[in-house]
């Protein structure tokens, strides 16, 4: 994730925050076994509750990353 992902995803979330939200849900992004990132975003609470998108993988910078 590029630093330009990463601060627009903070925006967000401090966007979403409402003094109660923050506590109770949030981002969790991990590593995974096969060289790559996982990314769970709880919706709840903001206007795209509802939305569920399965983006492709994308494949960017070397075997060193």
């Amino acid at each position: 994730m590029d630093n330009n992902a990463l601060r627009w995803l903070e925006g967000w979330f401090k966007e979403t925050c409402d003094g109660d939200r923050e506590h109770a849900y949030g981002i969790i992004i991990e590593t995974i076994d096969n060289l790559g990132w996982s990314m769970h975003v709880d919706l709840a609470g903001t206007p795209l509750v509802d939305t569920t998108t399965h983006l492709p993988p994308s494949i960017t910078g070397s075997d060193d990353d």
